[in-house]
């Protein structure tokens, strides 16, 4: 088997792995709330997550003002279903205690808004390191192992002049 083959089939490799690992996590991931209750000094949050059930997620909740969106706040005296862990499933819930945050506006309405996310090696290390291995590869295809050969299979290098006229 030849140098270019092997590294043809080694760029192949590598490209189709880069490729289902951005599939499986191009699946949709989505944490919604569906309802808040007020108990007290305690809000109860119950959310759906769709996502696979074996799979591990890193869930956070934002505190959002309505007026300015941008001023997301994130929350952290919270229990329940939060942090990481295997979470996807309905009816999931979190509990925060409102003493967290003793400036909240009155007058203000607020939403609950739920980041999800998976740990691990982000996509983009890995597409950067498939960019590496393939632009290496590439290299060693273009530069060639130094010995070229004509059709009749002889280094031309070595082949005799041709007669003097």
């Amino acid at each position: 088997m030849s140098i270019r083959r092997i590294i043809r089939f080694l760029i192949e490799l590598i490209m189709l792995t880069l490729l289902s690992g951005l599939v499986s996590r191009a699946q949709e991931v989505k944490g919604e709330v569906k309802s808040v209750e007020i108990a007290g000094e305690e809000v109860t949050l119950v959310y759906d997550l769709r996502g696979v059930a074996d799979d591990d997620y890193v869930i956070q909740v934002f505190l959002v003002p309505s007026r300015r969106p941008g001023a997301a706040r994130e929350l952290t005296a919270v229990r329940g279903d939060v942090g990481k862990g295997k979470f996807a499933g309905n009816g999931r819930k979190i509990v925060w205690s409102m003493s967290e945050f003793r400036d909240i506006e009155e007058g203000e309405s607020y939403a609950f808004r739920i980041s999800v996310d998976r740990p691990g090696i982000p996509w983009y290390y890995w597409a950067g390191g498939g960019v590496a291995v393939a632009g290496g590869a590439a290299v060693i295809l273009l530069k060639g192992s130094g010995q070229e050969s004509n059709s009749a299979g002889q280094n031309p290098k070595s082949n005799p002049l041709p007669p003097a006229r």
